[in-house]
């Protein structure tokens, strides 16, 4: 069975977009990724997310801006996301994985305002495949250690990859639509559109 889409078509489809488009698509796959921090924090009892929540503000709003923002407060920003980051070692939650996931691509995003990366969009996109290929093993296979052909296959046509694929894809088309000229109304459309969607792991 051919699934509808995949990720070496997605990462070829990336290469197209330009540093600001790559960063406004991190900037969405964060949107994603952030309630799986919510409920890794929920399951271990803690509430410290609002920290990430601001940052991921913090990164819209900079993008909507068009310049620069304060270094100190971006790397005062990075600081606190650091802070948060799970301790696979320590954790057994089914989240820790995608938690991780998420901390990580809010670190790097707001390291992509200052420095902007055209593989900033290729670490989002990993990011997202990954989250939702982990939870899978944990929920559907049991969290076995060896993956074959046949589990990664299941795990490619799985309705939660098949969803984020296609919102990916989708995001990506909506940046290329818009090209170069990126407006204001357009980073406003874009962040309602990703924030709309929830999380990329909720059934």
């Amino acid at each position: 069975m051919e699934t509808q889409n995949n990720p070496v078509s997605l990462r070829n489809d990336l290469e197209q977009l330009s540093e600001k488009g790559s960063l406004v698509f991190a900037a969405m796959v964060c949107e994603r990724l952030l309630p799986n921090f919510m409920y890794f924090e929920k399951e271990i009892g803690s509430n410290q997310g609002t920290a990430l929540r601001t940052a991921v503000d913090f990164i819209w709003n900079a993008i909507a801006a068009s310049q620069a923002p304060n270094q100190n407060v971006v790397e005062s920003l990075i600081h606190e996301c650091e802070q948060l980051m799970p301790d696979s070692e320590k954790t057994t939650s089914i989240w820790t994985s995608s938690a991780i996931d998420a901390v990580d691509l809010v670190c790097s995003t707001l390291e992509g305002l200052s420095q902007a990366s055209e593989n900033l969009a290729m670490a989002a996109l990993n990011h997202a495949i990954d989250s939702v290929d982990m939870y899978i093993q944990f929920t559907d296979l049991n969290g076995r250690s060896h993956i074959g052909p046949e589990e990664e296959q299941f795990i490619a046509e799985h309705v939660l990859m098949q969803r984020e694929l296609n919102y990916l894809k989708g995001d990506f088309l909506d940046l290329k639509q818009i090209g170069l000229n990126l407006r204001l109304e357009d980073v406003e459309r874009l962040r309602f559109v990703a924030t709309s969607r929830g999380g990329n792991l909720q059934q």
